[in-house]
């Protein structure tokens, strides 16, 4: 299917646009005014920007409420790693869930922790050396879970 707009005049004598379009071997066309036709315009582009300019920032805000960013500054990844690492997990961190999103990875060094593609603005990947972490077994009425601190970042 092609489609073609060009400028023409409209009935009423404004400027309109025809939009013409060929649907099964017919040839159509659509006789639209440009007041008409800018509302579609603005919304058919400017949604999407809006759309993955409001996801990265919220992703940019969870990273900062949920104390990412600060582990980034103590705990900077530097590739490569030799761990063994499981995809799509989970975890809680100040006030943001992980749920099946976060790359966890360990090895005789350390915790390697990332996120997926998509949530990885300001998400920077992290390495934190056993001897940094303090590790807690809780026990809630859901289960088991254990809960790890870092006391070079409050």
């Amino acid at each position: 299917m092609r489609v073609t707009a060009f400028p023409s005049r409209g009935s009423r004598g404004g400027d309109a646009v025809c939009v013409l379009h060929n649907v099964g071997g017919v040839l159509s066309g659509v006789h639209m005014p440009f007041e008409n036709i800018v509302p579609v315009v603005v919304i058919g582009f400017g949604f999407p920007i809006f759309f993955v300019g409001l996801f990265v920032s919220v992703i940019f805000v969870t990273a900062s409420r949920s104390g990412w960013t600060l582990l980034a500054k103590y705990y900077v990844f530097q590739p490569p790693f030799t761990g063994k690492k499981w995809h799509m997990q989970s975890a809680h961190m100040g006030f943001s869930h992980y749920r099946g999103c976060l790359t966890v990875g360990s090895s005789n060094e350390g915790l390697y922790l990332s996120t997926s593609f998509l949530f990885s603005f300001g998400h920077s990947p992290l390495f934190i050396p056993w001897s940094d972490i303090t590790i807690a077994e809780q026990q809630e009425w859901h289960g088991l879970y254990v809960d790890l601190t870092f006391p070079k970042a409050p």
